[in-house]
């Protein structure tokens, strides 16, 4: 049902009266299920705190020196 309204409202956003298939693909792709959200965070869990940055004292020991290197943000 809710699948339906967010595609109602897709279709309205382009001045359509009907839900057309590309409608429900769009909101279909808005919201994830328990599924697709683990999928995701598995895909992407190097982009989010793990808890294992927090380890001694708020910083990950990578090197001799103790510095965390920067990860790079892929947009």
């Amino acid at each position: 049902m809710q699948l339906l309204i967010a595609s109602h409202l897709i279709a309205a956003k382009r001045k359509s009266a009907t839900v057309e298939l590309n409608d429900l693909q769009r909101a279909y792709g808005l919201f994830l299920d328990q599924k697709r959200s683990v999928e995701f965070l598995e895909r992407n869990e190097r982009e989010f705190i793990s808890g294992n940055e927090w380890e001694d004292g708020g910083r990950e020991i990578n090197g001799s020196d103790g510095t965390v290197p920067m990860q790079e943000v892929q947009a």
